[in-house]
């Protein structure tokens, strides 16, 4: 399709009659013998430089066009999801704050809880957070407008949602969707802890990997009075997290 689409290796192609905006496969009056011409625009994109970029500048040379390439990489998916919806919850003033660990039948009594388990609201209406990963609770700070979010009814695309709803529901919805809830909140607290919250979103390791640990953009502030989590590394002489107003 981008070959097609570029005048100067489309006239490589198929000759200087369609070496034109205009020119469309529907011009053909027989089908073309496509193997020779093709050869003749690849090598001409493989050895000059300002014919390759105006051909990679479509964008439409890598593969068979379609709009669900999550669904051809899936490892990439969960973490894109995780990503825009922890900046989506910034945004929209959304935070959590560390608590104490527990199990999750501590962290669930008197509560009430989504069907997963890992969300519960108080009598108060107060939401929370219990990770399976490192057992920690979050209780989680917000209002009930939210803008952009990840639909969990389309997975294989990037749509964006508009409503209202209590942090309840909204903590509900994103436990339903893609998203990596532990990723998202201890992610967040152990970016933050090592001094790294703000900082590049992904990086590269030594040998070549990457490395997603400050993935989540979601904000962990400590609450009033709260001392400085043990091992936290200091940024500007500061404590790293900050404190709900």
């Amino acid at each position: 399709m981008s070959v097609l689409q570029t005048i100067g290796i489309r006239s490589a192609w198929w000759g200087a009659a369609y070496d034109s905006n205009d020119w469309t496969y529907s011009n053909f009056t027989k089908p073309p013998d496509i193997v020779a011409p093709l050869q003749t625009a690849l090598t001409l994109i493989m050895n000059d430089v300002s014919a390759f970029n105006s051909f990679a500048a479509h964008g439409a040379f890598s593969g068979p066009h379609a709009d669900y390439w999550s669904g051809k990489h899936p490892g990439l998916f969960a973490p894109l999801t995780t990503y825009v919806v922890g900046e989506a919850l910034a945004q929209n003033t959304f935070s959590a704050s560390p608590m104490t660990t527990s199990t999750k039948e501590v962290f669930q009594a008197g509560r009430n809880c989504t069907s997963a388990g890992d969300i519960c609201k108080d009598s108060s209406s107060t939401v929370y957070y219990w990770s399976s990963v490192t057992q920690r609770q979050y209780q989680i700070s917000g209002h009930g407008n939210f803008v952009s979010l990840i639909s969990p009814t389309a997975p294989t695309q990037l749509q964006l949602l508009e409503g209202e709803a209590t942090t309840f529901s909204l903590m509900k919805y994103i436990e339903d969707s893609a998203v990596h809830m532990p990723v998202l909140f201890d992610g967040s607290y152990n970016c933050t802890l090592e001094g790294k919250a703000g900082g590049s979103v992904v990086d590269v390791n030594a040998d070549g990997s990457l490395d997603i640990a400050c993935l989540s953009a979601l904000p962990i502030y400590l609450a009033k009075g709260t001392p400085c989590p043990e091992g936290a590394v200091q940024v500007g002489r500061k404590c790293p997290f900050g404190y709900n107003k």
